[in-house]
């Protein structure tokens, strides 16, 4: 034991104070900590060196429990273990909070199962992975669109399993119930009246997935939260089981919580022997995830102590400078500081072709290397966009120089997807006085995503030629040339005629959801009629 106890020391001088106040926080007199600060400020090497302590203690790996974002990161904590040489020790829990619940709800299953409709609780539960999940909705859908369902509906099928399934999933997240997702749908919906019956169909959808999982003991993702979250979390014998197993609590990246795991971490809370909470600042974008920053937030209000990492400990000023000009271009505010921002960069490629431009980055990588004016480690490829032809060639070139590489991929955000990049392009069209300065390339883009007669290379022609970057607007037809407007074609040309007097004739003023609708319900829905461009049950 003393042995371990004097490596948690040598961890502990590579802290920060409040890291060093954090790790060596009481193990046994309820002491909880929210501890809060941007990106890179050294809270989940905090937790790791937390649990190491929490073990070199004598504490029983037993009772620690410890939520994660992602499964993945579980690899850094069983490195930091690793690396403190505590010798053996079992049920140490490094889980997410829907891998907790699966987990609680296997557990739990003959106590709950009965009460929550599950027709055979003397059998075990059968869990349906997403893939699963989608085969089961198709076994829902297809009698369903034989009567006459979702009929006019212009989504491909697996499109529409997918958006069922999300639906549900995220209503179980959010703690709503299949009626109030039903209402949500419904009153969220600006576009034509008549397309809310497919709301209520998509409601009853969901109904008769949910029974069909009933009936034969399939959990899905959506049933797993809706077991723990309505029957699991208040039951007397649960709340003793928490009571006594989990006496100690870590929490990364607090701020990708859903409301369901915040309520269960409210639950869980008062009581523990000791518990660190850590919280980004610079949180938000996951929000489409289900995650809620601000309920999450909120959970300080429980904790005894609340401290501040002010600086990131793993960028540099040049790296932060560039940061804030990127996010003041994307999302403002303008008065982020980017003096210096040219020092992060080695430099810019952009050549006209592709293979020209993964050849010189590599080239460029292997010289520097090859310089010693910087480490693999030391370089990241930033590119606005990564399809899997960039990728494989990327990949390809550095390999063969020699390079070693890591891809690194967070979820995806929505605006990873073209559609919606094109619609919020077409955006910031309509809207020159947010000053929101969309790129040439992303023009192109939406153009050729807008209107279904016009090809890439000819979007870029067009984009090249009515895209004003000052407004930014896009100019009358007139400024396209005799010859480029043979080159695009004359149905096309009158398309892109009125989509920008569209565009420019749309009244800022009007709020972001009503534009939304017309431009779907009153546009583009006439340009490419074969495509997805209404997308009404992802309201949810």
């Amino acid at each position: 034991m003393s042995q371990n106890r004097k490596k948690v020391t040598s961890f502990a001088t590579k802290l920060t104070p409040t890291q060093q106040i954090i790790v060596a926080a009481p193990f046994d007199q309820g002491h909880r900590v929210f501890v809060h600060g941007p990106a890179g400020s050294g809270k989940t090497t905090l937790l790791q060196r937390r649990l190491v302590s929490l073990l070199a203690a004598g504490v029983p790996s037993y009772t620690v429990l410890t939520l994660l974002p992602d499964p993945g990161a579980a690899e850094g904590y069983q490195r930091a273990l690793a690396a403190a040489g505590l010798g053996p020790y079992s049920d140490l829990h490094l889980t997410t909070f829907v891998g907790l619940a699966r987990e609680l709800a296997t557990l739990f299953w003959p106590l709950v199962a009965r009460p929550a409709g599950f027709a055979a609780p003397h059998k075990p539960p059968i869990f349906l992975s997403y893939d699963l999940a989608q085969v089961q909705m198709k076994r829902v859908i297809e009698p369903m669109r034989k009567e006459g369902a979702f009929e006019g509906l212009r989504i491909r099928p697996q499109q529409l399993l997918s958006q069922l399934l999300d639906n549900l999933n995220r209503a179980a997240l959010n703690g709503l119930t299949l009626d109030e997702m039903e209402e949500r749908l419904v009153r969220t919906w600006n576009g034509a009246p008549e397309h809310v019956r497919y709301f209520y169909q998509a409601g009853d959808a969901a109904r008769r997935f949910r029974q069909q999982c009933q009936d034969a003991n399939l959990l899905d993702l959506s049933s797993v939260i809706t077991l723990f979250h309505n029957h699991l979390l208040g039951h007397p014998l649960f709340q003793n089981y928490l009571t006594e197993r989990y006496r100690h609590l870590l929490v990364d990246n607090l701020e990708e919580m859903p409301p369901a795991g915040a309520r269960f971490l409210r639950t869980l809370l008062p009581g523990r022997d000791s518990a660190v909470l850590a919280y980004d600042d610079d949180s938000g974008y996951k929000r489409y995830l289900a995650a809620d920053p601000e309920g999450a937030r909120g959970l300080s209000d429980l904790c005894d102590e609340v401290l501040t990492l002010p600086e990131s400990l793993s960028s540099s000023r040049s790296l932060d400078a560039m940061a804030n000009l990127v996010q003041r271009q994307l999302v403002g505010p303008a008065g982020l500081t980017h003096t210096g921002a040219r020092e992060a960069i080695l430099q810019i490629i952009n050549p006209r072709y592709r293979r020209e431009m993964i050849r010189e980055t590599v080239d460029l990588i292997a010289n520097s290397l090859i310089a010693n004016v910087s480490s693999p480690s030391q370089i990241a490829i930033i590119t606005p966009y990564l399809d899997g032809a960039l990728r494989y060639g990327l990949t390809q070139g550095l390999a063969a120089a020699g390079v070693p590489y890591r891809l690194l991929h967070r979820r995806g955000s929505p605006r990873d997807e073209p559609l919606v990049r094109a619609w919020l392009t077409l955006t910031a069209l309509a809207h020159p006085h947010w000053g929101i300065v969309p790129s040439e390339y992303d023009v192109a883009e939406g153009l050729a995503l807008a209107v279904s007669e016009l090809d890439r290379p000819r979007a870029a022609l067009a984009a090249q030629q009515l895209y004003d970057s000052t407004g930014p607007r896009l100019r009358p037809i007139e400024s396209l040339t005799g010859v480029d407007a043979e080159r695009i074609g004359p149905e096309t040309v009158r398309r892109l005629n009125e989509l920008q007097k569209w565009l420019t004739n749309w009244p800022g003023t009007e709020p972001l959801d009503r534009f939304l609708g017309h431009l779907f319900g009153d546009l583009l829905r006439h340009f490419r009629p074969e495509s997805d461009t209404e997308r009404p049950l992802r309201q949810a």
